[in-house]
Parts: structure tokens; sequence; C-alpha cells
């Protein structure tokens, strides 16, 4: 992945994260509720579950993009696309 895609794709996600959502209202009940007992742990919490998310996520892509890179990078296909291509009855 080239760094210019990286840029890419990080802004993309900050974008998406950075929309309030039902884990944001949690995090303002939680700060906005009286007691502020485990406000420090919940929002630690939150930030690795976020992390793990984006990890895995970004791992289960990697591992599609070079399962799709070596299959299409494969003679087999290749040649069975030209074979295909050239003679077919277009």
């Amino acid at each position: 992945m080239s760094l210019h895609n990286l840029i890419v794709f990080l802004f993309a996600y900050l974008l998406a994260t950075a929309v309030p959502g039902p884990a944001v209202a949690a995090i303002l009940g939680r700060v906005l509720s009286p007691g502020k007992e485990g406000i420090v742990a919940f929002i630690a919490g939150f930030v690795v579950e976020y992390l793990t998310w984006f990890v895995l996520a970004a791992m289960g892509m990697a591992a599609i993009a070079q399962r799709l890179t070596a299959l299409s990078s494969s003679s087999n296909i290749r040649e069975s696309y030209i074979s295909c291509t050239l003679y077919s009855d277009h």
C-alpha cells in the first residue's frame, strides 16, 4: 500500500469514527452522570475496543488483498482469461 493510499484510508477512517454514535452517547452519559468513578476505565476500554476492531479489519483487508493479488497473478487465470477473450464469439 502506498503512502498516499494509507493517508486516504486513515482520513476516511477518522471521518467514519468521528461521527457520533451510540458509543459517544454512552461516554457522554457516563461522564455527565453524578458518579465519576470508573470513567477512565470506561474510556480506556472504549479506545481499546476501537483499536482492536481497526487492527482486525486492517488485517482482514490485507489478507483479502494478498489473496486477490496472488490469484490475479497466477498464470492459470491469466491464460484462461486470454483464451476466453481470444476465442469468444463477440
